[in-house]
């Protein structure tokens, strides 16, 4: 109902002009450059601290932040890390929470520093190094991983998502048009409707409790969402790095 069908001519006329267009070949483009410009300011490991009982190092660095490391057999060739501060959405006010609530998601589609996503991901092909930034109601948090060779990628990775997040508004489009139709048709289903309303009743109406929907989801502005990540991962200062490297130590 409401589909205008194509005539049998239409169709052979559009079977023709797609017969005249000419298809350059694909050309796979690989973005040049470092991954991070050189840094000239460094910084310093102000005090160390060590808990003999349980194998931990702690560093406090000349930007505030606390690093404490646990070394571990769990896993050869493995260096695990996490990073939290206070904070997360709770400091978001209403108007803009919606946009604060997918700040990391839109922050990670849109890659860091000079490189898109897809260009980082073709950036560190080869490498086994990882980071990824979260925002949740309370905190925000860093988790990342690399082999001991790539550990200063890890760090370049750390510090652009502390210096270098962007806002990738193509990146940002693709997302909106794969997750309005999902929003749509989930909002069709009784079960799904049926389940946001016990999450509506169980969470007494709270406003930051709501499911995400097409009407909530309409709330979300990107600029709103770069700007609030962008103030969350100003600084490490107020964030504990822990660090739990699984290789033979020197």
């Amino acid at each position: 109902k409401g589909v205008e069908v194509p005539t049998a001519a239409r169709l052979a006329a559009v079977m023709d002009s797609a017969a005249k267009v000419t298809l350059a070949p694909y050309v796979e483009t690989v973005a040049s450059g470092p991954l991070l410009a050189p840094i000239t300011t460094t910084g310093t490991v102000t005090a160390t601290t060590t808990v003999p009982a349980v194998g931990v190092t702690e560093w406090t660095l000349s930007n505030g932040a606390r690093v404490v490391v646990k070394p571990t057999d769990f896993r050869a060739d493995e260096i695990l890390l996490d990073a939290y501060a206070d904070g997360g959405t709770s400091l978001a006010p209403d108007s803009t929470f919606m946009s604060a609530s997918l700040a990391s998601q839109i922050a990670d589609l849109s890659g860091l520093g000079r490189f898109s996503r897809v260009d980082l991901d073709k950036k560190l092909a080869g490498k086994v190094a990882g980071i990824s930034a979260g925002i949740g109601s309370t905190e925000e948090t860093l988790s990342g991983h690399a082999a001991p060779r790539d550990l200063e990628t890890l760090f370049q990775l750390i510090h652009l998502e502390f210096t270098g997040a962007r806002l990738d508004t193509g990146a940002y489009q693709a997302f909106r048009n794969q997750v309005e139709p999902y929003l749509a048709n989930r909002g069709a289903s009784p079960n799904e409707v049926f389940a946001d309303t016990i999450q509506v009743t169980m969470a007494q109406h709270d406003f930051r409790s709501r499911p995400l929907t097409k009407a909530s989801f309409a709330e979300v502005n990107p600029e709103d969402a770069m700007a609030f990540f962008k103030r969350r991962f100003a600084g490490a200062a107020s964030g504990s790095l822990r660090s739990r490297p699984s290789h033979p130590q020197p």
